[in-house]
């Protein structure tokens, strides 16, 4: 029999932080959001992923960012 998965439930507060990390470009360690919520890594992760989908990406020594970030736009003066 399987074991049955862990949920985990991100607080609004949570979510705030993330959300104004990401567009800031502030950093997010996982380890230490994972140890808040008494969960491993892995298992934050994958909740992170189920919430946020595909805009998020991990990277090992800068933490949670933002994988597509909005597009710059360049603004050109005519004269």
């Amino acid at each position: 029999m399987a074991r049955p998965k862990k949920t985990v439930w991100l607080s609004l507060q949570t979510e705030q932080a993330i959300s104004l990390a990401l567009d800031t470009g502030g950093r997010i360690d996982l380890k230490s959001l994972a140890a808040d919520y008494g969960v491993s890594p892995a298992v934050m992760r994958r909740a992170l992923v189920e919430h946020y989908g595909d805009t998020i990406a991990f990277k090992k020594k800068v933490g949670i960012v933002r994988a597509n970030p909005a597009p710059v736009l360049d603004t050109v003066e005519s004269a």
